[in-house]
């Protein structure tokens, strides 16, 4: 983990992480369905009330490689859990279809620098858990009691299909179960911090419309047909861990 002075004179860090890449061949899924499902929940949230906070799905198993990205059944099975508990989708680099790359970003409050240093120590072993199988840009930058966390995965893939041809794989960075695995960790951690009383309640006053707007870019981003591998679903092997 490199760490660096943040503008208050506080430390900011970053983990990257690494991952090889391999091909195979891909059949396609329609998702309409899910997706229907998925925009009616975050039609909900018109009314400018916050979603009702769910409970933390359970960490997916680690993707295979290549590392594809999150489908619209991910959408309503781990984002919009996450999206209820804070967390919000932000923008890497804005967009059309593919050229649109987002992240998973929170903001944590805690009642002085230990707690700080403390969870910051336990995000960085999370990192290393996950270390050996990951190329995943997860910044993580803290100051006196706050800490602020976005995570992507760098070397995302997707499948296009050329022709009648086999399809082609393009790296193109973005949401993947990486990312999720490491938000439900690091909200699990955060639960553990929160019931020893070392957290500090924050709630913004426009959160309904943070969570509305998130749930509407990951829709708007995923709105398309997925495709995985057609010998074995590439999020189904690997342990959670």
């Amino acid at each position: 983990m490199r760490v660096q002075h943040g503008a208050r004179g506080y430390a900011s860090s970053s983990v990257d992480i690494l991952e090889d890449n391999e091909s195979e061949g891909f059949r396609e899924v329609n998702s309409e369905s899910i997706l229907s499902s998925a925009d009616t929940s975050a039609q909900k949230q018109h009314s400018m009330e916050p979603l009702e906070v769910q409970d933390l799905p359970e960490i997916p198993p680690f993707p295979t490689r290549p590392t594809l990205h999150i489908s619209l059944e991910d959408v309503t099975t781990y984002i919009q859990p996450l999206v209820s508990r804070q967390w919000k989708v932000g923008h890497i680099s804005t967009g059309v279809g593919e050229d649109e790359i987002l992240s998973l970003d929170r903001h944590y409050k805690f009642k002085g620098f230990n707690d700080v240093m403390d969870f910051v120590q336990g995000v960085a072993d999370i990192s290393r858990a996950e270390k050996a199988r990951v190329k995943h840009h997860a910044r993580i930058a803290f100051e006196y009691n706050t800490v602020d966390i976005s995570s992507h995965t760098h070397s995302a893939y997707t499948f296009h299909r050329v022709g009648n041809g086999k399809p082609e794989s393009q790296k193109v960075p973005g949401l993947t179960r990486r990312d999720i695995r490491f938000a439900i960790k690091i909200e699990e951690l955060h639960e553990t911090f929160k019931e020893r009383g070392r957290t500090m309640e924050f709630v913004s006053a426009a959160l309904a419309q943070l969570q509305r707007r998130s749930m509407k870019s990951v829709l708007r981003r995923y709105n398309q047909k997925q495709r995985i591998a057609n010998t074995e679903d590439v999020h189904s092997t690997g342990n959670a861990m």
